[in-house]
């Protein structure tokens, strides 16, 4: 099966290549051999068109890897695979990687790619190698090009990159206050056009001040690169907020309505973006304000210096206007702005860009003269009235689009209000339903016709039949009422579709000991989790969300069919007391009331999978954008070990699950099972030999070493509840008072807020210790934490202990958090 692959591989990119081969490829479609290997032996290629194909193949494989991971785009491929082909059409066979390419391939799934298709047989000992040295100039790429001090300020990270620049956080030594740095990439080729629009950039920038646009403080050169200091948005971009899908319509709509006021005081300052997407605008964390960003495309309409020659596609596919997509550069203008918000509260509202498509052409394509999908396809309850303002809004005619920004909020504004809105309220849904009114009469007619000529049957009553159907499509038309609030209208199901949904639910809720397994397909693979001493089995196809990811506490969802189901996977290491709060934490976890969430237990009842004895649990779940839902869950709870296993299914009311979906769904979460734990010693004992110290964790617990210098190893005892190990060496006539308030200070910077409960002094196994106890959070809006810590000086030897858990969980597990700090001894010490 690994060679029928190989050479299916190596076909495909002898046809990309263009390669003139003499044995035609159809008579080789059943070779047993390595197809490469057996076209080399027969000379029907020379040995610069084997060189290039070993190549091809893997610098092809490596970019599908990417495109897996979320790297990038089937569109960049395209654009990549086609520089690449015609160097090698040239001759080029060079191995060595460009430095976007670089930016893109991630190390470690490129040596995961390398080891996984060399172990299958799907590339060969050369192609492995080429991906290997491509690894290793990765890890050469990333010592060199991360900078320490751009001019006076501080580097603390690198945070984002794009094709022409990098994106720094760093520190003011002046003003102690942190910004970002943005820095053009000095490559050896950096063109001046480039620098020109880099410069030019910050001076539109520094033109604006608008609280929703992130402000320009310095602009300058250092060391021969170029650099752009600006404000530091500590949050997300919306991009990433669309990707977990997280935004409600009436939130949507708020935010949209602060991007028009800052859209429309640029075009006021004759100033367009041009490039407007979910990338450029970041929303922060602690405020939820949205910020317009990025105007490296932007044009001063005062200037006549723009940059841009026409027939130059300027600005990111998927959000181009029809007349940037057809290179009239001289034609776009604030109405092309105008259609780029068009596009993203679209997509803001539905989840799902409403320009498609696999390759750039086609994006293009269907730019200038694609329809756009009903939003009602991907959420049915939208209100046409939001429809409609997007589709006024992309409107293919500027002419036909708003006129201004501000007019387009406003109509969000009045919509919200209550008020009536300029955009014509007529669904994209409607003109479909009128056009299916006429191919269903045009489709019932051809069928009288032919059936009557050929077979002189008679078809009055299916005609009739049909006839009902036609009326009854335009009945509901005509009632489809228009609501006033944002996520009000819900489809209706017919008895019919009622019927089928009813069964495909029977047939998931059924126990597995009473009904036959269905039947599945698809690509299945398990996962384990080591810590929980369980795996899993999910379909490969289903779109993942990890919403945690971490040891002590993992969820993830898989979702299918359009969202209208999914599957959550809770698996924590917990502090609760029973099976009550159990539910509880995980009720809470997932569907916060405090957010608006309405959660209503129907049913318990005693459930076992594979031996694993719990509780099941029937809910309606109602999502405060009014989304309606049933969830079907699964507990498991086990004190002793504080482990809380619990799967649900999710499935949206009025909207029916295929078969085969509703069968992997019943797979999925009956296939949560045991594997065997690795075996523990009862009591571990910690050893630090440089300094010859030691203490005593519990079997259960999990380590994390963090950093080697100084000693820092987190030991966590369940979810947010642990002991982290500090050791520094220091000089032996250090004060310990002194030593303490420093530590002390630098801790407390990562924390949010915090309250000083006591300090104190102690000995334990002959140490002299200081305390501090703490109430404390990490985050704004966090959980309160109880937090303890013990500082002890020996000899040189500066040990620190950090104790920490949930407020709540004080009671239960201080006791155990305690006892690394008892157990503390030197290594020639009796405990």
């Amino acid at each position: 099966m690994s060679i029928q692959r190989r050479n299916q591989l190596v076909a495909q990119c002898i046809k990309m290549l263009g390669l003139n081969i003499s044995i035609p490829m159809d008579s080789l479609q059943g070779l047993q051999g390595d197809l490469l290997l057996y076209l080399q032996q027969q000379k029907a290629i020379n040995p610069q068109q084997t060189e290039a194909l070993h190549y091809f193949i893997a610098y092809y494989c490596l970019l599908k890897a990417m495109k897996q991971s979320g790297s990038t785009s089937d569109v960049h491929i395209e654009n990549l695979m086609k520089v690449r082909t015609t160097n090698l059409s040239r001759g080029d066979c060079s191995i060595s990687l460009n430095y976007l390419e670089k930016r893109l391939i991630d190390q470690s799934v490129a040596e995961s790619l390398a080891t996984t298709l060399h172990q299958s047989g799907v590339l060969n000992n050369h192609e492995t190698n080429i991906i290997r040295n491509w690894t290793a100039q990765l890890s050469k790429t990333t010592e060199m090009k991360m900078l320490k001090t751009i001019g006076q300020y501080e580097v603390k990270e690198l945070i984002g990159s794009g094709g022409m620049g990098q994106v720094y956080k760093a520190h003011h030594p002046i003003l102690n206050t942190t910004i970002a740095i943005k820095v053009l990439l000095q490559l050896g080729d950096a063109s001046e056009k480039a620098k020109k629009r880099f410069f030019s950039e910050a001076r539109m920038m520094a033109q604006l001040t608008h609280p929703n646009i992130v402000k320009i403080h310095d602009v300058g050169t250092h060391n021969k690169t170029s650099y752009i200091v600006m404000d530091f948005i500590d949050g997300h971009s919306l991009k990433e907020l669309l990707k977990d899908g997280k935004i409600s319509a009436r939130k949507a709509c708020e935010m949209m309505i602060e991007v028009t006021k800052a859209v429309e005081y640029a075009h006021k300052n004759k100033i367009i973006h041009r490039d407007l997407k979910p990338g450029n605008l970041m929303i922060e964390d602690k405020t939820k304000k949205i910020y317009l960003m990025d105007f490296g495309l932007a044009k001063d309409l005062d200037s006549d210096n723009d940059l841009t020659r026409s027939g130059q596609l300027l600005g990111t596919p998927k959000y181009m206007s029809p007349e940037q997509a057809e290179g009239k550069a001289r034609r776009v203008n604030h109405l092309s702005d105008i259609y780029a918000l068009g596009v993203i509260f679209y997509e803001m509202l539905s989840g799902v860009c409403p320009i498609q498509g696999t390759t750039q052409s086609k994006i293009m394509y269907n730019i200038t003269h694609g329809n756009v999908k009903p939003i009602q396809t991907y959420k049915k309850n939208i209100s046409p009235k939001l429809e409609a303002i997007c589709l006024k809004a992309m409107a293919k005619n500027p002419d036909k689009r708003y006129p201004s920004a501000r007019m387009m909020g406003d109509d969000i504004e009045n919509f919200l209000k209550g008020k009536a809105t300029s955009a014509r309220t007529i669904r994209i849904s409607n003109h479909f339903e009128k056009n299916k009114k006429n191919y269903t009469s045009t489709i019932v007619l051809a069928i009288v016709v032919i059936t009557s000529v050929f077979f002189g049957i008679y078809i009055g009553k299916d005609g009739q039949q049909s006839a009902n159907t036609t009326n009854q499509l335009v009945e509901n038309t005509k009632n489809t009422a228009n609501p006033k609030k944002v996520d009000k209208i819900e489809k209706k199901q017919t008895p019919k579709n009622q019927q089928q949904t009813n069964e495909t639910v029977e047939k998931v809720e059924n126990s597995n000991k009473n009904i036959e397994k269905p039947k599945v397909s698809g690509s299945w693979k398990q996962e384990k989790f080591k810590t929980h001493n369980v795996s899993i089995e999910i379909d490969s196809s289903w779109e993942k969300q990890a919403f945690f990811d971490q040891p002590m506490h993992t969820k993830h969802y898989y979702k299918l069919d359009s969202n209208a189901a999914g599957i959550i996977f809770f698996l924590s290491r917990t502090l609760n007391k029973n099976m009550q709060e159990c539910m509880t934490t995980f009720e809470n976890s997932s569907w916060p009331r405090s957010k608006g969430y309405k959660i209503e237990k129907l049913k318990t009842q005693p459930y076992t999978i594979n031996d694993i004895k719990g509780q099941k649990v029937q809910y309606n779940v109602n999502s405060p954008s009014g989304i309606k839902m049933t969830l079907d869950a699964f507990y498991h709870f086990e004190e002793s070990q504080r482990r809380l296993y619990a799967i649900g299914i999710l499935k949206r009311k009025g909207m029916a699950l295929r078969k085969k979906n509703a069968a992997g769904l019943h797979k999925a979460f009956h296939s949560l099972k045991r594997i065997k734990a690795e075996p523990r010693p009862k009591k571990i004992v910690i050893q630090h030999s440089d300094f010859n110290i030691l203490y005593n964790i519990d079997k259960t617990w999990l380590h994390q070493k963090i950093s080697r210098k100084p000693v820092k190893i987190l030991f966590l005892y369940a979810r947010m509840a642990g002991v982290q190990v500090e050791l520094r060496r220091v000089a032996k006539n250090s004060n310990l008072d002194v030593l303490a308030e420093e530590l002390e200070k630098k801790h407390l910077e990562e924390l949010h807020d915090h309250k000083l409960v006591k300090t104190g002094k102690a000995k334990v196994n002959g140490f002299r210790t200081k305390t501090f106890v703490y109430a404390m959070r990490y985050k704004k809006g966090g959980k309160p934490i109880f937090g303890c810590n013990f500082y002890a000086l020996d000899n040189g030897d500066l040990i620190s202990m950090y104790v920490f858990c949930l407020v709540k969980d004080r009671d239960r597990a201080i006791e155990h958090l305690m006892k690394p700090i008892r157990t503390l001894r030197r290594d020639n010490q009796e405990k």
